[in-house]
């Protein structure tokens, strides 16, 4: 009670410091969202002679509901939903459970890890679509990273309960995928293809914050050079070695391989003479390089033909050229090549800033 008497109200100003935030708050999202959901219960359109009317859950079950094909079956729909549920609830248990380190949680990654190895080789039997790939291949990351967890023991307790919910989930769904969709279709199948386009970009978020947090581990600490004399006088060798490097490589008959070798030459020479700076200036690049020629550089690296990509995966793998990946204009490597060029441009940007420590050597002892 004391501590409720003593306390006092900011000033006036303080407020109003902080009005226009909560003025902009107000009208530009709280409003929005709030007269976005109001409407979603009711049969709005752009039309003028359509009559508003409230139409309950009708939308939401137009855009998530089946529909029937001939004769359904509830049992079959409901089997179908169950096993969805299991795994859903078998993945926020298995999050919990892990955060709680409930005994068993070592069994129960080393299932979920078994889980993921099936999902992808069930994908890679049945040519099915890169989701079910990236899925198992999050599934076993997850799993031996649970397995290994410092301070876990084997042994058994609730914490295996989670992989068994998300593996009978997933043999629930397998057993069931085929009659399920002989007997029912989505309602709406362009919201179900947008929502997995969306998920599918999403991974690509959290791939960039990690290879950012690495990319700053590299780079906060500097290169082994005892002196700026000997760093500059190595840089001078590698200048040296780029130039005999591009000069034999230009001389038999490869001009771009010979560019490229000069090009990573200098980064190295640029590195010794600079330290970790010019490491650090040469990834943030891709930042603020403007977007036109990022699309032209990323479409020429994707040319099926003629693309530094898939002619380096034809000399390491031996495949064709024409049987590799026609990737942005492919329906199914569209999307990871996207991935990779939007994992390039943010690898280095500001997350990695973010993670970054103050240059080692400017620090003064």
């Amino acid at each position: 009670m004391k501590m409720l008497k003593d306390w006092k109200l900011p000033p006036l100003a303080v407020f109003g410091f902080l009005l226009p935030n909560i003025i902009g708050f107000l009208v530009f999202v709280l409003f929005p969202v709030m007269l976005s959901f109001m409407m979603s219960f009711t049969n709005w359109t752009l039309k003028s002679a359509v009559k508003l009317e409230f139409v309950g859950l009708r939308n939401f079950t137009d855009l998530l509901g089946m529909q029937a094909l001939g004769n359904g079956n509830s049992l079959l729909y409901a089997a179908y939903v169950g096993s969805v549920a299991l795994l859903l609830a078998g993945m926020v248990l298995f999050l919990w459970s892990y955060l709680k380190d409930w005994k068993g949680i070592r069994f129960s990654g080393s299932l979920l890890a078994g889980i993921g190895i099936m999902t992808i080789l069930t994908a890679f039997q049945q040519a099915a679509s890169h989701g079910f790939i990236i899925v198992g291949i999050l599934a076993v990351f997850f799993g031996l990273v649970t397995t290994f967890k410092e301070g876990n023991e084997w042994t058994f307790g609730k914490g295996i309960i989670p992989s068994i919910l998300m593996l009978a989930g997933v043999l629930g769904l397998f057993l069931l995928n085929d009659a399920m969709w002989q007997t029912y279709e989505p309602r709406d199948a362009r919201f179900w293809k947008f929502l997995y386009n969306t998920f599918y970009m999403m991974l690509g978020i959290p791939i960039a914050m990690a290879g950012s947090l690495a990319l700053a581990i590299l780079l906060n600490e500097k290169l082994p050079v005892n002196s700026r004399r000997s760093g500059f006088n190595a840089a001078a060798v590698c200048i040296i070695c780029g130039l005999v490097c591009m000069w034999i490589t230009w001389s038999i008959g490869f001009p771009n391989t010979g560019l490229l070798v000069g090009v990573l030459w200098l980064i190295a020479a640029l590195g010794l003479a600079f330290n970790v700076v010019s490491f650090r200036t040469i990834y943030y690049l891709p930042t603020f390089t403007a977007g036109v020629a990022i699309m032209v550089l990323w479409k020429a690296l994707y040319n099926p033909e003629t693309g530094p990509i898939n002619i380096g995966l034809a000399w390491m793998t031996g495949i064709p050229i024409s049987e590799l990946p026609k990737w942005l204009s492919s329906y199914v490597w569209a999307k990871p090549a996207l991935i990779f060029m939007g994992t390039w441009i943010a690898i280095g940007g500001t997350n990695m800033l973010l993670y970054l420590e103050p240059v080692p050597f400017l620090r003064k002892a």
